[in-house]
């Protein structure tokens, strides 16, 4: 069960890192921290782990 609120809570983190808020040019309002700050209040540190990883990854490929 946690391993899958880490993954949920990745996807989610992903999908919330491409619809960032842009208040002005120079500031953007990013809102991946919310699920991962949500995993790991309510699911330990390996929902938070895995939810970190997803992120991390996903953010790496978008740069490539």
């Amino acid at each position: 069960m946690k391993i899958v609120m880490g993954a949920s809570a990745g996807i989610l983190g992903v999908i919330l890192m491409n619809f960032s808020i842009q208040v002005t040019e120079e500031t953007i309002i990013d809102l991946r921290n919310i699920p991962l700050i949500l995993s790991v209040l309510y699911g330990g540190w390996l929902p938070g782990l895995i939810t970190t990883v997803f992120i991390v990854v996903f953010r790496f490929l978008i740069r490539l």
